[in-house]
């Protein structure tokens, strides 16, 4: 059987993957708590991300610059990491300045 897919947008544009149209998967999929890290050195973005993210339902901690982005990748347990492409204190190749 065929399933159907639905493609959530939220009133900020960031999209979600595709689920199936099943009430009892899509609860697992949303109920779950989610924890999210946005590590960006632009506030307007990084809040934008921020509130994007919680407003489907995503705990959100936010990082400032590479330093503090991977103190807390090591110390907490993400499903999500988002990242710029240019932090301030780690260049591109992931080595610390």
């Amino acid at each position: 059987m065929a399933h159907a897919y639905s493609r959530c947008r939220s009133p900020t544009r960031i999209a979600l993957p595709c689920v199936p149209l099943n009430p009892k998967l899509c609860a697992a999929v949303f109920e779950q708590p989610k924890r999210a890290l946005v590590v960006e050195d632009e506030l307007k973005t990084a809040a934008f991300l921020r509130d994007g993210l919680r407003d489907h339902g995503w705990s959100v901690d936010v990082a400032k610059d590479g330093s503090e982005g991977l103190r807390l990748a090591l110390k907490l347990d993400y499903d999500l990491l988002l990242l710029d492409v240019m932090l301030p204190t780690v260049c591109r190749s992931g080595q610390f300045l």
